[in-house]
């Protein structure tokens, strides 16, 4: 299966790659151990591709590392230049023996696979990224490590916001090669 191959900050190699109909089943495994998504986000949510007739849409994908699947991610293209995005990872995948290793691995690749799309959004039109939670720990890290915001006003359920520095105006295309 194809994607696109990228270098993290500290060397890793990831791929990125089309979430598809072979995906389904981990997308089903996962959302369904996770206590913030299963009821209310079916497993194929992660793995639809959406066009509207001007381009816009949404596409989903996932993401890896040399170890193997760490998250599927799905971005939204909004109105007035912004970006929805989603994240399913398996947190409930933490035993005692591979909790440490499995959780810094899904870290590092949120933090290595934010900073190329962020890379990539910069290029283009999108000014802002935006997606909501209620997992105060992914809240937490977010903030910390990728510098979302809380948007004042929400209660469990939380809206974050991220800012792009936007550079020179081009269409956005991620991982289809």
């Amino acid at each position: 299966m194809r994607g696109h191959l990228f270098m993290g900050e500290n060397g890793q190699e990831y791929i990125l790659r089309a979430a598809t109909q072979e995906h389904l089943a981990l997308a089903e495994q996962w959302t369904l151990r996770d206590p913030f998504h299963c009821a209310t986000t079916p497993a194929a949510f992660w793995i639809e591709q959406s066009r509207s007739e001007r381009g816009a849409g949404a596409q989903s994908y996932l993401l890896e590392d040399s170890n193997g699947p760490l998250f599927f991610f799905k971005i939204t293209e909004l109105a007035q230049a912004a970006i929805e995005m989603h994240i399913q990872f398996d947190a409930q995948s933490y035993d005692a023996r591979n909790c440490r290793g499995t959780k810094l691995r899904t870290l590092r690749g949120l933090v290595d696979g934010f900073a190329w799309l962020e890379k990539r959004l910069a290029e283009s039109s999108i000014y802002a990224v935006y997606f909501t939670s209620r997992n105060p720990a992914l809240i937490r890290f977010c903030c910390a490590r990728l510098k979302f915001e809380v948007i004042e006003g929400w209660t469990e359920e939380k809206l974050l916001r991220h800012r792009i520095a936007v550079g020179e105006p081009m269409k956005l295309n991620l991982a289809r090669g």
